[in-house]
């Protein structure tokens, strides 16, 4: 089977044909243009959602990376000797963990 005349479109023709002819990035760069009427701007718009995700990441970002607190109870029981590991929790997390 053969296919005439038939060839993608080149990127470049893509390109040209998109592109606003009656703006000139350029002059307006170099400030020059700016009777014409011509603003070029950035913009961003962050949703609410957006700005409540990155207020917790901060937060939990503050938080410590070890809890000192339970960690020093956790010592002085062991060092006490009044520390008792509950095995049937012990063997439900690790099955827990062989199920995931």
């Amino acid at each position: 089977m053969k296919i005439h005349h038939n060839k993608p479109p080149e990127t470049q023709d893509i390109y040209v044909k998109n592109q606003k002819p009656d703006v000139n990035v350029s002059k307006v760069a170099a400030g020059e243009g700016k009777d014409e009427g011509v603003k070029i701007s950035d913009k961003v718009n962050i949703s609410a959602r957006a700005k409540d995700i990155e207020k917790l990441k901060e937060a939990i970002n503050d938080l410590p990376d070890v809890r000192t607190q339970k960690v020093e109870s956790v010592k002085n029981a062991i060092m006490e000797g009044t520390y008792e590991v509950n095995s049937i929790k012990v063997a439900e997390r690790m099955l827990e963990e062989e199920i995931l």
